[in-house]
């Protein structure tokens, strides 16, 4: 299952904190505050305790939204950018030599 994570958290060490976490469990930075990928339920669960564990009770929101391919794929994006990782790629179930165009 592809997953949608977004978080909005105040404190910048804790906010740091979380987006490695999201990179150690293969999610790839769409947004500065936004990260994707896919992973199983149970990993997602994992991570879910450990973000708690950072989070604790300080002042700050995190998002995990399951997103089925078919609407992870028609996904628009806007704006000046264009996204090139060959993780990211592979993650979002492109072709190699596919590219997401930021328009």
């Amino acid at each position: 299952m592809f997953y949608l994570i977004s978080y909005d958290i105040q404190k910048d060490s804790i906010r740091t904190r979380i987006a490695k976490l999201c990179e150690a469990y293969g999610f790839q930075r769409i947004q500065f505050s936004v990260f994707a990928g896919e992973q199983s339920r149970t990993m997602v669960e994992t991570f879910s305790l450990e973000v708690y564990d950072i989070l604790g009770k300080r002042l700050g929101k995190i998002v995990v939204i399951p997103i089925c391919l078919k609407c992870f794929e028609k996904i628009i994006y806007i704006g000046e950018q264009e996204i090139q990782q060959t993780k990211c790629r592979n993650s979002l179930g492109m072709q190699e030599e596919e590219k997401v165009v930021i328009v």
